[in-house]
């Protein structure tokens, strides 16, 4: 005998349709059976039917509530298993799986070998150079200032004059040239163009302070006006106070008078340092720093000579520089010229004997 789902059974007893599993509700999958479902249900229902016995001519209730017991248990176990196909649907095995149809892709990809994969590469920044701050163009209006103070363009360039004007400002100690210590007297060879640069930048800085003087006195004596406003006050400060124009140019000039200057100085002490004879004393000695009125320190210098053995004992002579070239006092020595003299013969035929003597100096 086959199960069918039909509302009546054959011998006209009433369906009593099975009673629902709320559990079983709630864990059954939402998502709709895949085709294959429909396969295995017919197999479920097929194996119920073999398991059952052969009906007898006459059911009671109980039996087709067993019935319905075994068909609700089969119904589980088919959702269980249809639950767990959505999840992770079956892997089939390539030696089942069905055959791909051969097409004129699939003959290209065989005759083709596939492609390499990507090569990581690496992208580095790209690299980049720093060219030197160029020279910025000068300020037209400016240019013609500068055309008329320096005599541009003007057969009478070389004629400005300046050492009248420099004297002025010339004061001793600091603002003229650094006076060589007693101990390097006979080593300053190229004294001139040193000692000028050295004595130009501390006049320069002399005039700066005193125009940065003429400045805050005309300050003063401005507010002391009866009458000044308050505003006025207010308006100077902000005009020549620290952060204002005129306060930064006036700055940026002493920085390039003051370094040029101290470029000038150091150039002076390593030009008489050349005659020390040891490099250690040469390295003690420039840590003595310049005063306002010599090259090295009077009394430190003095006393870092002495110690090292005397002057005689640390320079060279002063005709011999490091390089073992004659300085000045070389050169100041009696030059040979040569002097041709001429004695009679025996024959009486003039003979030339040319000799040398030294020349007065």
């Amino acid at each position: 005998m086959q199960f069918t789902s039909n509302s009546s059974s054959e011998d006209g007893e009433e369906y009593v349709p099975p009673r629902k599993n709320p559990r079983l509700e709630e864990e059954s999958p939402r998502a709709p059976p895949p085709v294959e479902a429909n396969v295995m249900i017919r197999s479920v229902v097929q194996r119920v039917n073999e398991q059952l016995p052969p009906r007898a001519p006459s059911t009671s209730r109980s039996t087709a509530d067993d019935r319905f017991e075994l068909l609700a248990r089969e119904v589980a176990s088919i959702k269980s298993i249809l639950a767990r196909t959505v999840q992770a649907p079956p892997v089939v095995p390539a030696e089942h799986a069905p055959a791909k149809p051969a097409t004129t892709f699939a003959v290209l990809d065989d005759l083709v070998p596939p492609a390499a994969p990507p090569s990581p590469d690496p992208k580095l920044e790209t690299p980049q150079t720093v060219i030197a701050d160029v020279t910025k163009q000068a300020d037209p209006s400016r240019l013609a200032i500068v055309d008329t103070l320096q005599h541009f363009n003007d057969p009478d360039w070389a004629n400005i004059r300046y050492a009248d004007t420099q004297k002025k400002y010339l004061a001793s100690p600091a603002f003229t040239y650094l006076e060589l210590n007693d101990e390097l007297t006979p080593f300053e060879l190229k004294p001139y163009l040193h000692r000028s640069l050295d004595q130009t930048f501390g006049i320069l800085t002399n005039m700066l302070l005193a125009q940065r003087e003429a400045v805050q006195v005309a300050m003063k004596n401005i507010l002391s006006l009866p009458g000044a406003p308050p505003e006025l006050h207010e308006k100077l400060v902000a005009a020549f106070s620290a952060g204002s124009s005129y306060a930064e140019v006036s700055k940026d000039l002493l920085q390039v008078v003051c370094g040029r200057r101290a470029a000038v100085i150091e150039q002076r002490r390593d030009h008489v340092l050349s005659a020390v004879k040891d490099k250690y004393h040469k390295t003690a000695l420039r840590r003595i720093p310049p005063t306002r009125g010599h090259l090295f320190q009077k009394d430190q210098f003095a006393d870092a000579v002495s110690k090292m053995g005397g002057v005689t004992k640390v320079f060279r002579r002063p005709y011999e520089s490091a390089e073992g070239r004659y300085c000045a006092a070389a050169r100041q020595a009696p030059a040979v010229s040569p002097t041709r003299t001429f004695r009679g013969t025996a024959g009486g035929a003039g003979a030339a004997n040319t000799r040398y003597r030294a020349a007065a100096a």
